[in-house]
């Protein structure tokens, strides 16, 4: 069966893989030069089935209104967008019951902890490297109330298969002694041995060359510009270098994939956040980091990616914020504060020029604020 997927990001490559392992004659469509150089590129790399908690949840109404008209809020909502945000603004509102909010994690755990066991397959199946760590992660908090809500709302996930242990301040450092110098500015934190990080713009890059070894064709630089309907079902796909037709399609584009299906009548409810990465270079942290920590409450993480490589001299480590809508000064100059703060010290210089990409709500992207290692992607079209 002939299967066109559109987007080669994450999803769409690895949906070719699983693809063209059923036996499908498979082809990719992504406008960049290559695989995972937009949402993908700059991922924070967090494997983590605890990152289930929703963002629709109750309180956070409350909190992004307290948040409004502050630059350097954990979460930004400028108001002069809400009017377009209108129809998902009520979907959002409508699930910030507890009830929701448990059911919506639930469904988010079963998915991720599923994702991280067919992780596992692929990357004993196919050998890849991708700066990966299996020590787990702790999630910090600054206070005890902090913490005994993240270990109520876990604990429901719990019979699920979901691992963890709470710590103090003292448990957390001892899992990771880079948290010394910054143990008296958190209360503790929550620790999840089963999880993982690595760098997702080299796992999707070399699961796009195995799939291209098993005969997948990517037509990168090519722009989907729209889909042709008939009879109820897609017919073809119209591209600024000819039409494609398969008898299946996939569709990966990520936040622009309801630009793509809303002639056909269908509304997706994807709306698209930015963030900010920033990577610098270990030698800049002596004891960096070795196991990954996200801080919940300001939404931001560090990742060191593979630290115990011994081919390295000195190992990069991803420093990510999760926030929404355009770039600039005071928040990327925020993310760096942090950065100081759990360092201890200054980082280095980072730079200004990000380069963003956009996905989908709760699926939490990050995004480089130093150099980019690759161009920005053109106007129009769709990844």
């Amino acid at each position: 069966m002939r299967t066109i997927v559109l987007g080669a990001g994450i999803a769409g490559t690895l949906t070719a893989y699983h693809l063209l392992r059923e036996g499908h004659e498979v082809t990719v469509v992504d406008r960049q030069p290559g695989a995972g150089m937009e949402t993908s590129f700059a991922n924070g790399g967090f494997m983590a089935s605890s990152q289930a908690e929703p963002w629709a949840a109750p309180g956070v109404p409350l909190k992004i209104l307290k948040w409004l008209g502050h630059e350097d809020a954990p979460l930004l909502l400028r108001p002069s967008v809400v009017p377009q945000m209108w129809r998902w603004g009520l979907r959002f509102l409508a699930n910030c019951t507890e009830a929701r909010a448990l059911a919506s994690g639930e469904r988010s755990f079963k998915l991720a902890h599923y994702s991280i066991a067919v992780l596992k397959e692929v990357r004993e199946d196919t050998q890849i490297a991708y700066d990966e760590v299996i020590k787990g992660c702790i999630r910090v908090y600054g206070s005890a109330e902090a913490i005994d809500a993240a270990a109520q709302f876990y604990a429901k996930l719990a019979p699920l298969g979901l691992n963890y242990r709470v710590l103090d301040a003292a448990g957390c450092v001892a899992i990771e002694p880079a948290l010394g110098p910054s143990a008296a500015k958190f209360a503790g934190g929550l620790f999840f041995p089963d999880e993982e990080s690595g760098d997702c713009h080299k796992f999707t890059q070399a699961i796009a060359s195995v799939c291209q070894q098993g005969g997948v064709a990517f037509r990168y630089g090519t722009n989907v510009m729209a889909l042709e309907a008939s009879g109820g079902a897609i017919s073809g796909i119209v591209t600024d270098k000819g039409r494609l037709a398969a008898d299946r399609y996939v569709l990966a584009l990520g936040s622009y994939s309801p630009l793509l299906v809303s002639p056909l009548g269908i509304r997706l409810p994807i709306i698209p956040v930015k963030g900010y990465s920033i990577t610098v270079p270990a030698a800049s942290w002596p004891g960096a980091l070795t196991v990954p920590i996200a801080d919940d409450e300001r939404k931001f993480g560090l990742v060191r990616p593979s630290p115990d490589d011994a081919g390295r001299s000195a190992h990069p480590r991803r420093v990510a914020l999760s926030q929404p809508f355009p770039q600039h000064r005071p928040r990327s100059h925020g993310l760096d504060l942090r950065l100081r703060r759990r360092q201890g010290r200054r980082c280095g210089r980072r730079r200004q020029d990000a380069g963003h990409r956009a996905d989908r709500v709760r699926a939490r992207p990050l995004f480089e604020v130093s150099r980019p290692k690759h161009p920005r992607a053109p106007q129009g079209g769709a990844t």
